[in-house]
């Protein structure tokens, strides 16, 4: 008997649709998806997706950010799956009232095959979050200093070592920038043109998630246009600063140099050096909560 053109001849195409979406969405639980990724990713035109998923909305099994419109595994798929429920689903709650407490965007990224992802963002009634879910950035000089600031020093190294054509006065800006986050515990990024083109250059790059050459010279082209992070004694002066985002790392509870998720909020504004301090305070107070959360979760 061919049981295996009897199986063949029993698959249900439309039924196998709605397990490529969940599978799909399963195996990066911590990442939102647009209908337009899901569509072109499983080959089905719009309507066909927006008919699978609005159905798994429904039941709880796909969650649906009313902001962005973008599609995560849902709360329900936690009793299904043993990882359990995708960090922005567990930290939900937090981010938002994280966001109502500073009154701007915020967003949580996870660290992903050498890139941090931008997985959630959470806006304010009056203003839309300027890094959207979906940016990755390269774990490279000078982008994931929050991830590399407590690593050793070969991890630092190497982090470095990916820019070319690296001045002497790039690398002791960088080395007293990441003591300064060792130090404090949060990171500066000034709001710059570079910054802002660098950023668009990499969201268009969507899912192509691989450290290469391009992503290194995006890096590299940031690190040699703008003034990295604001140093304690740049903040001592006195000065407003140009803020694009102020981000603070969350460690594992078993391993508290081990930094895999970061929180940011986006001013995208000028703030005093106490603005800017009292943002990254609050930044650290939600980390501490996003790392007990996390924990129970597990």
């Amino acid at each position: 008997m061919d049981t295996d053109g009897a199986r063949d001849r029993s698959v249900s195409p439309p039924t196998d649709r709605v397990v490529a979406v969940m599978e799909m969405l399963a195996v990066e639980p911590d990442r939102r998806f647009s209908l337009a990724q899901i569509c072109r990713t499983q080959g089905i035109t719009r309507a066909t997706g927006h008919a699978i998923l609005a159905t798994l909305v429904d039941r709880g099994w796909v969650h649906r950010d009313e902001a962005d419109t973008t599609y995560g595994l849902g709360d329900r798929m936690g009793a299904v799956f043993a990882r359990g429920r995708a960090p922005g689903r567990v930290l939900d709650e937090l981010l938002r009232a994280l966001g109502r407490d500073l009154d701007m965007p915020v967003s949580l990224a996870t660290l992903r095959n050498r890139f941090l992802v931008v997985t959630d963002t959470v806006s304010t009634p009056s203003v839309a979050p300027q890094v959207s879910a979906g940016l990755a950035l390269p774990v490279v000089a000078p982008f994931g200093r929050e991830y590399v600031a407590w690593a050793d020093g070969d991890v630092r190294a190497e982090w470095m070592r990916a820019v070319p054509d690296r001045s002497p006065e790039l690398v002791a800006r960088l080395d007293a920038v990441l003591a300064t986050i060792r130090a404090r515990g949060f990171t500066v990024d000034r709001l710059s043109r570079p910054l802002v083109r660098v950023h668009s250059a990499l969201q268009a790059l969507g899912g192509d998630i691989v450290v290469d050459e391009l992503s290194a010279s995006l890096a590299a082209t940031y690190a040699a246009l703008a003034t990295i992070d604001v140093t304690e004694e740049e903040l001592d002066a006195g000065d407003d600063v140009s803020v694009a985002t102020i981000s603070v790392p969350i460690a594992s509870r078993d391993r508290p140099q081990a930094v895999t998720m970061s929180l940011a909020a986006q001013p995208f504004a000028r703030l005093s050096p106490g603005d800017i301090r009292g943002v990254a305070g609050a930044l650290r107070e939600a980390a501490e909560r996003a790392q007990v959360t996390l924990a129970e979760a597990d």
